[in-house]
């Protein structure tokens, strides 16, 4: 339902994320700030994220090792932190 808070994904699923724009590099910038990341590789660990976006309604089988059955588009970044 348009404008309805809700999780992409459920219990035991999760969601591949495609980004709009420069949303990607807006994600690891904040993940990076909000965890302290100081090295080259991407940032690892548990976050809590929030966006807005939207979450593709067809499944597709899983292509490679930590992917999942449906894609999240971001359009926008809303905020990111480390869960503890």
């Amino acid at each position: 339902m348009p404008g309805r808070d809700r999780t992409a994904a459920g219990e035991g699923d999760g969601a591949s994320i495609k980004c709009r724009g420069d949303t990607c590099r807006q994600l690891d910038a904040a993940a990076r700030e909000a965890s302290g990341w100081r090295k080259a590789e991407p940032p690892w660990g548990n976050f809590t994220v929030q966006l807005v976006g939207r979450v593709s309604l067809a499944q597709h089988k899983k292509r490679y090792l930590g992917d999942a059955s449906r894609d999240v588009l971001i359009e926008r970044l809303v905020s990111v932190r480390v869960l503890k």
